[in-house]
């Protein structure tokens, strides 16, 4: 018997019990109690556009969220489309309807005006299919309370943080990560901050120039996030977060791979590190580049030649200009190294076109074009978010 179409269109709220029988025979039942968390965030994103649904004989069969977040790339803000919440019922599968519903949600995505999209991949090859390439790193190290707690800082004025607290947290962050150009971590809502200082499962601490935020993973602590303007109140809020180490031997934390504060402990951390990859793809190239921040001190053109056929905003001949700072794409009749959505993304995270070379996703172009992009995209991406 043949198949019915399958139809592509907005999640509504009515379909929620059908997504959620999916979601069961896919990744398992919902944990207990978390079922009015999970119909929150549906909810959020259906009435924001940023859900699709696949049909088939008027049954929902697949089902894909959008998130609307903002990712940083040299220190600025670009909006970004977290995909997530990515469905199929098992007796759908192996017939396209993935590959169908993604192609819908990268339409859906450039619409809303997002320039980039990154994902946590349960699979790869639907992904990859699509034009998503690893793009980094989460993160997390352990490490013994008691090096954090010698850590000092005591000069330092550290205060517990809660509700209206939201925009100075925030603030303290941007300006570190403004001047570290940092490269994958989200920028939270004032919302999603205050929704985080209300849960009492999140202690927070803040001082002038820097902020924190952990809670408990069993007998050990968890940080959800560190930042800090100086040395001084890095030691003092990490002292804060290693005060506890009569009671928790061990503290877990979600960084960069590149935390400063391995520079100051006195001993080194432990060695099992957890790193949980996600893909990243460039939507829109133009916009990309004029949001992203770029080494300062570089004053280039590069052509570059892109080949998308599922991001026209992509594709095409490029002269990829950057200067103070800031960068710029317009179009050019020149060639130069050619990549793919895949290339595109990879070097856009920061990989050396020669690994890109080797990857079979870059050729052509010129060896001396190849070290200005390596300085231009320079980065070592990471989230601390998982979504």
């Amino acid at each position: 018997m043949a198949s019915s179409p399958l139809s592509i269109r907005a999640a509504e709220s009515a379909d929620l019990p059908a997504v959620l029988d999916v979601r069961a025979r896919s990744f398992g039942p919902l944990p207990a109690g978390s079922r009015s968390g999970w119909d929150h965030l549906q909810q959020r994103t259906i009435d924001q556009r940023r859900a699709l649904v696949a049909t088939s004989a008027g049954r929902v069969v697949a089902y894909a969220r959008i998130n609307a977040m903002q990712q940083l790339w040299g220190g600025r803000p670009l909006p970004m489309a977290g995909v997530a919440g990515v469905v199929v019922a098992p007796e759908h599968r192996g017939r396209g309807v993935g590959t169908t519903l993604l192609s819908a949600v990268l339409e859906r995505a450039v619409e809303l005006g997002d320039c980039v999209s990154a994902l946590y991949p349960a699979t790869l090859p639907v992904y990859r299919r699509l034009g998503w390439e690893w793009g980094g790193v989460q993160h997390r190290v352990s490490v013994d309370t008691e090096l954090l707690r010698r850590l000092g800082g005591s000069d330092v004025h550290v205060r517990r943080a809660g509700p209206g607290d939201e925009d100075a947290m925030l603030a303290a962050t941007a300006a570190v990560h403004a001047g570290t150009r940092s490269s994958g971590p989200l920028v939270h809502s004032s919302a999603e901050t205050r929704e985080e200082l209300e849960d009492a499962s999140v202690f927070g601490y803040v001082a002038d120039d820097g902020m924190c935020l952990f809670g408990w993973l069993g007998d050990d602590l968890l940080v959800h996030e560190l930042t800090a303007g100086s040395e001084s109140t890095m030691r003092a809020l990490w002292s804060v977060i290693g005060s506890g180490s009569s009671v928790a031997r061990t503290v877990h934390a979600y960084q960069s791979p590149r935390d400063p504060v391995h520079l100051l402990l006195g001993a080194q951390a432990r060695a099992e590190v957890r790193q949980t990859r996600w893909m990243l793809r460039v939507l829109d190239l133009p916009a990309a580049v004029a949001g992203r921040g770029f080494p300062p001190g570089l004053d280039v053109e590069v052509p570059l030649v892109v080949h998308d056929p599922l991001a026209s905003r992509c594709s095409g001949s490029w002269l990829l200009g950057v200067s103070g700072g800031r960068g710029t794409v317009a179009r050019t009749a020149a060639d130069g190294l050619r990549v793919g959505p895949h290339g595109l993304a990879a070097m856009f995270a920061g990989n050396p076109v020669a690994a890109l070379r080797m990857g079979g996703v870059a050729s052509h172009g010129r060896p001396e074009h190849d070290a200005l992009l390596d300085s231009v995209f320079a980065a070592e991406p990471y989230l601390l978010d998982y979504f």
